[in-house]
């Protein structure tokens, strides 16, 4: 039975609601967690209650009860309740934001917060300090991304008047000349980031300083992401209208094409022996990564779960071949590829190549090099594969292979 027992936490003073759940982990595996919502933020906690994460209400961009896939995924019969209470404390953080209002963490949270992990510190010195250091580092995550929230809607300075200027001509825009007016708004996104870096040195010069440890993929998906909400989400509607125009006829082929293919056996995608005949890979989960992205808007979301889910497929895919030859190997793009083709095939992803321009004419241009711009790149590639194949020649091959 699950229970909800409120308690009132000694170091901020305030009611924290805690929930029992299953905390859900790549391809299937569950342990039991605890959800604390405090005044602070969401933590994600063992069941002895010490803290693994904490992510800032400001930083949460939305929250549903229904199944899907996300950083941090939970099961439990009250998932409706949970998913209320959070978007409830979201929407209060946030109405805080649009009156300028930016919510500090006190010194006395992490003072506590060092004094549970304590007396796990005999122990496990260095996994305790550790998770010290990572609940820390999110709470400052969480700061920054309220801090660059806050400067964009920040009413009569430059920056707001450049967002509503963008979103109320960008309509027009996008009817002449669909691509042009899509990279006109990541040009844009650009130089708002480099206006507010240049603009406030002081204020991120501090934060950034406090982030020493996180990497600067992380700082940069932060910036993106609150950008993105400011920018891109108010018009994403507009920019998959307009690329439809010039992709349906494509989409629709490689629809018909994934309905056809779906019910071969793994054997005509090419998928290597040692994948296709293991257990060791729940081939729903991979799915799901790929169903997930459906649910996302903002192009960075939706190029992580992308990123994400082939890190994840190819690691595993390194482990089982390893473990086959009983010694260090890699996964070739020939052997990645197939996998990736079975996934998208399997899922209920529609409009592929409309999703394709859209990352390529949002995301960043460095997403587009190092493992980002890999997976990207083999996503992408696994999409003009099933739109330019031919069924006939495909079975024809899968059949040979199958032998």
């Amino acid at each position: 039975m699950l229970t909800l027992s409120p308690k009132v936490d000694a170091y901020h003073g305030g009611e924290t609601l805690r929930y029992e759940v299953l905390k859900m982990f790549p391809f299937g595996s569950k342990r039991p967690r605890l959800i604390k919502l405090s005044v602070i933020g969401i933590h994600n906690c063992h069941m002895n209650g010490t803290s693994t994460s904490l992510h800032s209400y400001a930083s949460v961009l939305g929250v549903t009860a229904k199944e899907r896939e996300h950083e941090y995924n939970y099961e439990t019969d009250r998932a409706s309740e949970i998913s209320e209470e959070i978007a409830s404390r979201v929407a209060e953080c946030k109405s805080s934001l649009r009156r300028g209002v930016i919510t500090k963490v006190s010194g006395n949270f992490m003072k506590a917060l060092m004094i549970v992990h304590k007396y796990e510190e005999e122990k496990h010195p260095i996994r305790s300090r550790h998770r010290a250091k990572s609940v820390q580092e999110n709470m400052l995550k969480g700061q920054l991304q309220s801090i660059i929230t806050s400067l964009l809607n920040k009413p009569q300075t430059l920056e707001q008047f450049t967002i509503n200027s963008f979103i109320k001509h960008f309509p027009s825009q996008l009817s002449k000349d669909c691509k042009m007016a899509v990279s006109n708004c990541r040009e844009l996104m650009d130089r708002l980031k480099d206006t507010l870096r240049r603009t406030q040195p002081d204020v991120f010069d501090q934060e950034l300083a406090s982030l020493q440890q996180t990497s600067q993929e992380e700082l940069d998906s932060i910036w993106e992401r609150c950008i993105e909400q400011f920018l891109v989400l108010p018009v994403h509607e507009h920019i998959i209208q307009a690329l439809r125009s010039y992709t349906t006829d494509s989409d629709e082929t490689i629809e018909e094409k994934k309905k056809t293919l779906r019910e071969l056996p793994k054997a005509y995608f090419g998928i290597p022996s040692y994948c296709a005949q293991t257990e060791d890979i729940d081939w729903s989960r991979v799915v799901s990564f790929f169903n997930d992205l459906s649910r996302k808007s903002l192009p960075i979301e939706k190029l992580e779960s992308i990123i994400k889910m082939c890190r994840i497929t190819f690691e595993m895919m390194c482990s089982i071949k390893e473990k086959e030859r009983k010694a260090p190997v890699g996964v070739s793009a020939d052997e990645f590829l197939p996998v990736i083709i079975y996934g998208i095939v399997q899922s209920n992803l529609t409009e592929l190549e409309t999703l394709i321009e859209y990352l390529y004419g949002l995301i960043p241009s460095d997403y587009l090099s190092g493992e980002s711009g890999y997976y990207l790149t083999a996503f992408a590639s696994a999409v003009y594969y099933l739109r330019d194949l031919s069924i006939s020649d495909f079975r024809a091959e899968g059949l040979r292979m199958s032998r």
